[in-house]
């Protein structure tokens, strides 16, 4: 006689999702903020308008005012060249530095307000370095920790300023100006990489090759191999008022912009800048300056003192149910129900093999505008609740692939 056993397995098919995205630490301060750096998961700087100076120690959970003597200064650009030695630049001649994490910091340059060329740029390859770089196109060197300056005039460099080592530097401006020196800053050569659009921030990869930039104006986002020697048009950000980008790889970066045209938004590429999704919007904010440590720890500071901080990338964490672990037999996409629908509606898909998969929302311009997943999937039925809090309402379409299958379906979203 042959006894049979069934084995009954019970799955959960409660989906939890986590909106982990941005979340806004708290500053304490509502001074304009225009530029943020980290040396760590814990440690960074962030300075803006008034002689703000913040600092936290625990990524971002608290931040700490730090008392400048500029009070009356707007500051453009904070670069820590580690835990004690800081330095700091701001409009009107304004040069600050610090040797004890900014217990103390010292007036370099303080000319009186409105007066003199204002500071827009910093960087530092060691504590005794680095370069400062100005709205009139003059580029200032010290090699003495700031005790003493060289200038250097004709340096079209107002917005972004990189060094790779001691002698070779990149450095963006307004009309797409790019500008390079390979002998420390005492010759540069610049050249225009479009005909519109204004560069205010760069991103360089720890290869010390890559890079990207995007313009605001023209939303075209900008990537070099050769660090700067040639430049390629790789994708458009769908916003005009691009005022800062980060790259923490060659494909995961992010794009802010102000409120000029409607709301000021973060935009997250996984491409490489070929496509973006928007992750966060607020129309009372503008988003200054982003400063990605990897590809899940990433800062952004803007207007009104504020400052948002994720662990995930920006991405919501979706914890997907997996409702029979039966092999199928086939790679299937399901119709979501309810179609059309309402903010959510749940999605169901079967895995006939292990690899890696991708789901996606794709717009009617074949735009992905939500990767939902893209990451390693067992054999077995899956389901989960997508909630579309940041689409607005039309025709959208649901994709799923891997490197040998797609299925895509046609969904409505009514709001």
């Amino acid at each position: 006689m042959k006894i049979i056993i069934l084995t009954i397995l019970s799955f959960v098919s409660f989906v939890n999702i986590i909106y982990a995205q941005w979340i806004q630490q708290p500053t304490g301060v509502s001074n304009y903020l225009r530029d943020i750096d980290f040396i760590n998961s814990r440690t960074g700087w962030v300075c803006g308008d008034g002689g703000t100076i913040l600092k936290t120690t625990n990524g971002g959970n608290n931040w700490i005012s730090q008392f400048t003597g500029v009070t009356n200064k707007p500051l453009s650009s904070i670069h820590p060249v580690d835990s004690n030695v800081v330095y700091c630049v701001g409009w009107f001649e304004t040069i600050l530095k610090t040797t004890n994490g900014g217990n103390n910091w010292v007036i370099i340059e303080n000319a009186p307000f409105g007066k003199g060329r204002s500071y827009e740029s910093c960087f530092f390859i060691d504590e005794n370095t680095g370069w400062v770089s100005s709205s009139s196109q003059i580029m200032k060197k010290t090699t003495n920790g700031g005790n003493s300056f060289v200038n250097y005039s004709n340096v079209v460099i107002s917005r972004d300023l990189y060094f790779k080592d001691h002698f070779n530097g990149l450095g963006v401006s307004e009309v797409t100006y790019i500008s390079k020196t390979s002998d420390g800053g005492e010759n540069w050569s610049s050249y225009s990489i479009a005909g519109t659009g204004n560069l205010y921030r760069l991103s360089i990869l720890k290869d010390g090759l890559t890079g990207f930039t995007v313009a605001y104006g023209s939303q075209i986002v900008y990537k070099t191999s050769n660090y700067g020697v040639s430049w390629d048009s790789v994708g458009i950000v769908p916003n005009l008022t691009v005022i800062c980008s980060n790259f923490s790889s060659e494909n995961i970066g992010w794009a802010g912009t102000n409120r000029d045209i409607g709301n000021a938004q973060l935009f997250k590429t996984t491409n490489g800048g070929k496509n973006w999704t928007a992750q966060n919007s607020n129309n009372t904010r503008s988003y200054n300056d982003i400063f990605a440590l990897n590809d899940s720890l990433v800062w952004t500071c803007g207007g009104f003192g504020t400052i948002f901080h994720t662990k995930t990338g920006g991405d919501t964490v979706v914890n997907i149910s997996q409702i029979s672990s039966t092999v199928p037999e086939n790679f299937q996409l399901n119709q979501n129900y309810p179609n059309p629908f309402n903010s959510s509606t749940k999605i169901k898909f079967n895995i006939k093999e292990r690899d890696k998969y991708k789901l996606e929302i794709i717009n009617t311009l074949g735009q992905s505008v939500r990767e939902i997943i893209n990451q390693d999937i067992s054999p077995g039925s899956y389901e989960f609740m997508f909630d579309a809090y940041t689409l607005n309402s039309g025709v959208y379409f649901i994709r799923l692939s891997n490197h040998k299958y797609f299925k895509t379906i046609k969904t409505m979203l009514i709001k």
